[in-house]
């Protein structure tokens, strides 16, 4: 799928995602951000860094891995629970980046509320800074 010059691949899994449970167990309505989150290990790296969110039942999860994004979202017992995509980043300047995680996090949002039947969740922003990318 192809969203004002970014690449979005998208997956749909039958399965929960396998962090699921993981970041719905996180504290409510904030993201929670480090360099893994299972792991506890709490700075982000240049090659990774994570952002768990929930609320109400639904999750999200934003990963940087090696200059893309990666971008997990779905609801508490839905079965296809989670909407997958990643993003290429085409364009490597601040404002291009911030786009582009924007563009993923708000597709895996809507998909994951749209294949769920359920209401779209708004969730804060969250910056490409917070995932370990300078400016």
């Amino acid at each position: 799928m192809l969203f004002s010059n970014t690449l979005l691949a998208i997956a749909f899994a039958a399965q929960p995602a396998p962090d699921a449970d993981f970041v719905l167990a996180l504290p409510q309505g904030a993201w929670i951000i480090s360099g893994n989150l299972r792991a506890g290990i709490s700075d982000c790296t240049a090659e990774s860094c994570e952002a768990g969110y929930t609320r109400s039942g639904f999750y999200v999860l934003a990963r940087s891995v090696d200059e893309q994004f990666q971008v997990s979202a779905g609801f508490r017992g839905c079965k296809p629970e989670m909407i997958r995509i990643s993003v290429q980043l085409e364009d490597s300047s601040p404002a291009g980046r911030a786009e582009q995680l924007r563009i993923a996090l708000r597709s895996a949002a809507r998909l994951s509320a749209q294949r769920c039947g359920r209401r779209f969740v708004a969730y804060p922003s969250l910056s490409p800074e917070h995932l370990g990318f300078s400016r």
